[in-house]
């Protein structure tokens, strides 16, 4: 199977003397995999004077140290990936750690924290590191969706503010237990470093490396910016359109140099209003866009690009009730899917026919009778097409539609997000892996498997700390990918980010043999093959997911703990007793 990692950054930290760097293989990763994925119970370290005992739970990414009679000195577990990507900047947070419980006279989280330069044969060098501790608290964001209509999210934000050592935390009511802290330093794009903390002379090797492989965010309209599309015009120019001052439609070609973002002058291509945008391009300097216009009806028009020089045909208004959440792809030279959220809030879709600059249209289908919004369409294969919306009760839902001529029809809807999934963008990685970011309170990217026409969910990691609406998502290189989002203060921001795809065997505990069946969820499984293991148990344990898409009889099924998650296909059945 495939595993799909994403790296967002990670940083370092001194906080002591300790008499020796580090020894430790990096380059054998079967055996950094196994060291992660063992139990460790009560490892003898210190003097003779001093003892000291470690103990890791692999499952949980925790580790316990003592004294002798079974004394604390810190119990803590590490929330973010083992391999984490960040962002490039002052003050990014690399790591973050519960801290369960500790000894209250305990001095400092670590004695030391090494750094080594993956990209320099993992050699050591000192990097500055500071701690923040984390306190949560609720917000409420709204925006405008259309002219008198706002749409609210609430979500939780962490406040960190910055401390030396663990003293500090005795000070702070309310956190002598299950504290959230956060290791930070500053990044720089291209950097690539493992980290090995000393703790009470134990070196923790199951921790940690971190990616930096985003660049800076660029504002490229201070005023307004929201429901963007971006496509791409060539290697360094490409066309973004947006909602813009007084809701009007905007677009505006941006130039990417490396991670450096510019811009030409915006365009208003129209007057009235220009809400729910989705672009595609047709040929090297046309574009069809469409959009929600007057009366939040559906429109669609063809935009001319001569540079940053932009212009516009006549639109085409393809739907006289709704047009919303707009979002299109192409079939052929001609022939244009677009799926969109029209009269009762129903998802539709619609074949558009271009001709020069005139548009005309088959007939719409309704793909949703319940719901269907903040719609993202990618291409599978000729014939087929997988769309991300939020559905009935606001899940996040996803679904193929295959086209024959203008002719559209469905398979099965798949949830892969049964709490919240709004603000979708998706892109194709490979024939069969699909990367879509969306909201649910925070940023979130997740990877989505198409087997045929069943869909299933691999991994999922958190790119932005707040809201991110009006996602857009493109490709620009093999493994790069820039996203235009509406972020803090309704301004607009662009990112890059990288996505990394290693391919490995399948584990051995995705297949079942004898006894009771013991999953570890950060194998990633896929469990496509009916399964009867009679009388024995299916235990999952870990961090991480599994997917069922098949039948599977057992005489019990233990849940996995916090941090686990099991996908189980609508067509997929568990049979207990």
């Amino acid at each position: 199977m495939k595993k799909i990692l994403f790296i967002f950054i990670f940083g370092i930290l001194l906080l002591g003397v300790v008499s020796a760097v580090p020894q430790f293989n990096f380059h054998d990763k079967e055996l950094r995999k196994q060291l992660r994925e063992t139990d460790v119970i009560e490892e003898e370290g210190g003097t003779w004077i001093n003892k000291r005992y470690f103990t890791y739970n692999a499952s949980e990414k925790e580790l316990l140290i003592e004294k002798k009679n079974n004394k604390l000195i810190l119990d803590m577990k590490l929330i973010t990936p083992y391999e984490n990507k960040v962002g490039t900047g002052n003050d990014t947070m690399i790591a973050e750690f519960l801290v369960i419980d500790y000894h209250k006279q305990a001095s400092k989280v670590f004695d030391i924290v090494w750094t080594f330069d993956v990209n320099d044969n993992y050699t050591y060098g000192e990097q500055d590191l500071w701690f923040k501790y984390g306190l949560d608290y609720e917000i409420e964001d709204c925006i405008e969706i259309g002219e008198n209509e706002t749409e609210c999210y609430n979500y939780t934000q962490t406040n960190w503010t910055y401390f030396e050592d663990f003293k500090a935390l005795s000070k702070i009511e309310g956190c002598e237990e299950n504290v959230k802290v956060g290791l930070f330093t500053n990044t720089e794009t291209g950097e690539k470093k493992e980290w090995v903390p000393t703790i009470e002379g134990f070196d923790i090797f199951q921790w940690a490396e971190y990616d930096v492989t985003a660049g800076s965010p660029f504002e490229f309209d201070a005023t307004l910016a929201q429901h963007n599309s971006l496509v791409k015009i060539n290697d360094t120019h490409y066309l973004n359109t947006y909602m813009g001052q007084d809701l009007d439609g905007y677009a505006v070609v941006l130039i990417v140099n490396g991670t450096t973002i510019t811009k030409g002058t915006a365009y208003e291509f129209d007057t009235n209003d220009g809400t729910y945008n989705s672009l595609i391009k047709i040929n090297d300097t046309h574009y069809l866009n469409t959009y929600a216009g007057s009366g939040s009806d559906g429109y669609a028009v063809v935009l001319m690009v001569d540079g940053t020089t932009i212009t516009k045909g006549t639109a085409y208004e393809f739907d006289t009730n709704d047009g919303t959440y707009n979002s299109l792809i192409k079939i052929n030279d001609t022939h244009y899917l677009n799926t969109y959220t029209g009269s009762g809030s129903d998802g539709y879709a619609v074949v558009l026919i271009v001709d020069g600059t005139t548009i005309t249209k088959g007939t719409a289908y309704e793909f949703d009778n319940s719901r269907g919004e903040y719609n993202s369409l990618v291409r599978v294969n000729e014939t087929h097409y997988l769309n991300v919306y939020r559905g009935d009760s606001y899940q996040g839902n996803a679904v193929v539609l295959m086209i024959d001529g203008t002719t559209i029809t469905k398979g099965t809807t798949y949830i892969f997000d049964t709490a919240y999934g709004a603000e979708h963008s998706i892109i194709k990685i490979d024939e069969t892996h699909y990367i879509n970011a969306y909201y649910n309170g925070k940023g979130i990217t997740t990877i989505l498997k198409l087997t045929g026409n069943t869909i299933s969910k691999e991994n999922s990691f958190e790119f932005y700390s707040t809201s991110t609406f009006d996602n857009s998502l493109i490709q620009i290189s093999e493994n790069q990918y820039i996203n235009t989002f509406s972020g803090s203060g309704s301004d607009g921001y662009a990112i890059i980010f990288e996505v990394e795809i290693n391919e490995t065997e399948i584990n051995d505990s995705c297949t079942y043999t004898s006894g009771d069946w013991n999953i570890t969820m950060s194998d990633y499984c896929i469990l496509d093959t009916n399964t009867d293991i009679g009388a024995n148990d299916i235990i999952f344990f870990g961090i991480g997911n599994c997917t069922i898409n098949s039948k599977i009889e057992v005489a019990n099924m233990i849940p996995p703990t916090t941090g686990g998650t099991v996908y189980i296909d609508s067509n997929a059945e568990i049979i207990i007793g």
